[in-house]
């Protein structure tokens, strides 16, 4: 079981946030980063995290270059 988790989404140009759901985002240049909220921190062995999603927004056309959850 996992108490918590992040997900850390880093692409290829700057990106800005408009809309998130089902978690907490934040942007830094080029990274989006995701944690839980209060109501799907917990997650249990064998167990997924449904139905989060974000809209962001950049310049140029944008490639995810890595993903990463802990």
């Amino acid at each position: 079981t996992m108490e918590t988790w992040t997900m850390t989404v880093v692409f290829n140009k700057e990106i800005s946030l408009r809309q998130g759901w089902n978690g907490n985002y934040v942007t830094d240049g080029r990274t989006l980063t995701v944690t839980p909220a209060d109501y799907n921190r917990k997650v249990g062995g064998g167990s997924t995290v449904n139905e989060i999603g974000f809209i962001i927004e950049s310049e140029a056309e944008l490639e995810v270059e890595s993903v990463t959850v802990q």
